[in-house]
Protein backbone atom coordinates (compact mmCIF):
# COMPACT_ATOMS: atom_id res chain seq x y z
CA UNK A 1 0.00 0.00 0.00
CA UNK A 2 1.01 3.26 -1.03
CA UNK A 3 0.74 6.41 1.72
CA UNK A 4 1.31 10.17 0.97
CA UNK A 5 1.83 12.11 4.16
CA UNK A 6 0.87 15.92 4.28
CA UNK A 7 2.13 18.12 7.37
CA UNK A 8 0.10 21.15 8.71
CA UNK A 9 2.37 23.41 9.25
CA UNK A 10 1.51 27.00 11.53
CA UNK A 11 3.52 28.86 9.31
CA UNK A 12 2.75 31.77 11.57
CA UNK A 13 4.60 30.64 14.47
CA UNK A 14 8.48 31.33 14.38
CA UNK A 15 9.17 28.32 16.73
CA UNK A 16 7.56 25.71 14.61
CA UNK A 17 9.72 26.57 11.58
CA UNK A 18 12.78 24.43 13.36
CA UNK A 19 10.21 21.63 13.46
CA UNK A 20 8.83 21.80 10.13
CA UNK A 21 12.56 21.86 8.94
CA UNK A 22 13.11 18.30 11.38
CA UNK A 23 10.00 16.94 9.54
CA UNK A 24 11.29 17.29 6.02
CA UNK A 25 14.51 16.02 6.49
CA UNK A 26 12.67 13.57 8.33
CA UNK A 27 9.77 12.44 5.15
CA UNK A 28 10.99 14.64 2.32
CA UNK A 29 8.35 13.30 -0.02
CA UNK A 30 5.89 15.19 2.57
CA UNK A 31 3.49 17.96 1.07
CA UNK A 32 3.38 21.00 3.69
CA UNK A 33 0.32 22.55 3.48
CA UNK A 34 1.40 26.00 5.26
CA UNK A 35 -1.38 28.65 7.55
CA UNK A 36 -0.11 31.95 7.09
CA UNK A 37 -2.38 33.07 9.91
CA UNK A 38 -3.49 31.82 13.36
CA UNK A 39 -6.60 29.47 12.42
CA UNK A 40 -8.61 27.17 14.01
CA UNK A 41 -7.67 23.53 13.38
CA UNK A 42 -11.30 22.93 11.77
CA UNK A 43 -10.48 25.18 8.78
CA UNK A 44 -6.83 23.81 8.08
CA UNK A 45 -7.73 19.99 8.54
CA UNK A 46 -10.62 20.29 6.10
CA UNK A 47 -8.12 21.85 3.99
CA UNK A 48 -5.83 18.97 4.15
CA UNK A 49 -8.15 16.27 3.78
CA UNK A 50 -9.48 18.24 0.36
CA UNK A 51 -5.65 18.30 -0.61
CA UNK A 52 -5.55 15.19 0.22
CA UNK A 53 -8.62 14.03 -1.71
CA UNK A 54 -7.68 16.24 -4.96
CA UNK A 55 -3.83 16.16 -5.29
CA UNK A 56 -2.71 12.44 -3.77
CA UNK A 57 -4.91 10.00 -5.71
CA UNK A 58 -2.00 7.82 -6.12
CA UNK A 59 -1.84 7.27 -2.63
CA UNK A 60 -4.25 4.62 -0.46
CA UNK A 61 -3.51 6.62 2.40
CA UNK A 62 -2.80 9.94 3.51
CA UNK A 63 -0.71 10.22 6.90
CA UNK A 64 -1.73 13.84 8.47
CA UNK A 65 0.96 15.08 11.19
CA UNK A 66 0.92 17.98 12.67
CA UNK A 67 4.08 20.02 12.38
CA UNK A 68 5.11 20.20 15.97
CA UNK A 69 5.92 15.97 15.76
CA UNK A 70 8.69 13.66 16.29
CA UNK A 71 8.58 10.74 13.67
CA UNK A 72 10.82 7.77 13.40
CA UNK A 73 13.21 7.08 10.33
CA UNK A 74 11.74 5.66 7.75
CA UNK A 75 8.30 6.79 8.77
CA UNK A 76 6.32 6.40 5.31
CA UNK A 77 7.60 2.30 4.79
CA UNK A 78 6.66 1.49 8.51
CA UNK A 79 3.13 3.22 8.00
CA UNK A 80 2.78 1.11 5.06
CA UNK A 81 3.37 -2.14 6.28
CA UNK A 82 1.27 -0.64 9.00
CA UNK A 83 -1.28 -0.43 6.42
CA UNK A 84 -0.92 -3.74 4.96
CA UNK A 85 -1.27 -5.05 8.56
CA UNK A 86 -4.35 -3.86 9.06
CA UNK A 87 -5.36 -4.03 5.24
CA UNK A 88 -5.98 -0.35 5.04
CA UNK A 89 -9.57 0.02 5.65
CA UNK A 90 -9.61 2.16 8.79
CA UNK A 91 -8.04 4.80 10.04
CA UNK A 92 -5.05 4.38 12.18
CA UNK A 93 -4.20 6.57 14.68
CA UNK A 94 0.02 7.16 15.36
CA UNK A 95 -0.07 8.74 18.70
CA UNK A 96 -2.00 6.41 21.34
CA UNK A 97 -3.02 7.89 24.77
CA UNK A 98 -5.15 7.09 27.19
CA UNK A 99 -5.53 3.85 29.59
CA UNK A 100 -6.38 1.59 26.73
CA UNK A 101 -2.80 2.18 25.07
CA UNK A 102 -1.19 1.83 28.51
CA UNK A 103 -2.80 -1.88 28.85
CA UNK A 104 -2.58 -3.36 25.51
CA UNK A 105 -1.35 -6.77 25.17
CA UNK A 106 -0.80 -6.17 21.86
CA UNK A 107 0.77 -3.87 19.08
CA UNK A 108 -2.81 -2.28 17.95
CA UNK A 109 -6.06 -1.71 19.94
CA UNK A 110 -9.29 -0.45 18.36
CA UNK A 111 -10.64 2.63 19.62
CA UNK A 112 -12.77 5.63 18.41
CA UNK A 113 -10.08 8.00 20.33
CA UNK A 114 -8.04 9.83 17.84
CA UNK A 115 -5.51 12.53 18.43
CA UNK A 116 -4.09 15.13 16.09
CA UNK A 117 -0.55 14.51 15.93
CA UNK A 118 -0.98 11.95 13.55
CA UNK A 119 -3.21 9.64 11.64
CA UNK A 120 -3.27 8.00 8.46
CA UNK A 121 -6.86 8.14 6.41
CA UNK A 122 -7.27 5.78 3.76
CA UNK A 123 -8.12 7.20 0.03
CA UNK A 124 -11.62 5.60 0.34
CA UNK A 125 -12.64 7.06 4.22
CA UNK A 126 -11.41 10.87 2.46
CA UNK A 127 -14.87 11.51 0.34
CA UNK A 128 -16.96 10.15 3.39
CA UNK A 129 -15.19 11.97 6.04
CA UNK A 130 -15.37 15.02 4.35
CA UNK A 131 -19.24 15.08 3.19
CA UNK A 132 -19.88 14.52 6.96
CA UNK A 133 -18.27 17.10 8.29
CA UNK A 134 -19.57 19.85 5.97
CA UNK A 135 -23.07 18.00 6.76
CA UNK A 136 -22.55 19.09 10.21
CA UNK A 137 -23.88 22.68 11.15
CA UNK A 138 -21.04 25.26 11.28
CA UNK A 139 -22.01 26.00 15.26
CA UNK A 140 -20.86 22.62 15.93
CA UNK A 141 -17.84 22.00 13.52
CA UNK A 142 -16.18 25.57 13.87
CA UNK A 143 -15.95 24.70 17.25
CA UNK A 144 -14.21 21.10 16.87
CA UNK A 145 -10.87 19.98 15.86
CA UNK A 146 -10.13 17.64 13.24
CA UNK A 147 -9.53 14.35 15.53
CA UNK A 148 -12.78 15.15 17.35
CA UNK A 149 -13.97 15.74 14.43
CA UNK A 150 -12.69 12.67 12.73
CA UNK A 151 -13.82 10.70 16.05
CA UNK A 152 -17.55 11.62 15.51
CA UNK A 153 -17.22 10.80 12.22
CA UNK A 154 -15.90 6.94 13.09
CA UNK A 155 -18.45 6.93 16.19
CA UNK A 156 -21.13 7.84 13.37
CA UNK A 157 -20.05 4.83 10.97
CA UNK A 158 -19.24 2.48 13.83
CA UNK A 159 -15.85 2.06 12.42
CA UNK A 160 -13.44 2.71 15.17
CA UNK A 161 -9.43 3.12 14.61
CA UNK A 162 -6.65 1.13 14.94
CA UNK A 163 -4.48 3.12 17.14
CA UNK A 164 -0.63 1.46 17.02
CA UNK A 165 0.72 0.57 20.59
CA UNK A 166 3.75 1.89 21.21
CA UNK A 167 2.86 5.12 19.07
CA UNK A 168 5.07 5.59 16.02
CA UNK A 169 4.33 9.65 16.20
CA UNK A 170 5.50 11.47 19.24
CA UNK A 171 3.83 15.22 20.26
CA UNK A 172 7.11 17.77 20.22
CA UNK A 173 6.05 19.59 23.73
CA UNK A 174 9.08 21.74 23.79
CA UNK A 175 7.92 24.36 21.11
CA UNK A 176 5.05 26.56 21.75
CA UNK A 177 1.06 25.36 21.08
CA UNK A 178 -1.13 27.02 18.28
Amino acid sequence: MKVATIICHAEWLPARHATLARLRRQVPTAHVLASRRREHACIWSHRSWEYAERELAHADAVAILNDDTIVPPNFERIVEAMLEATHGERILSLHAIGNEAATAKGPWIRSYLLTGPGFVIPRAKLRPLLDYVAALPWAFRSRQNEDNQAMSFMWENQDPAWIAVPAIVQHDTTVPSS
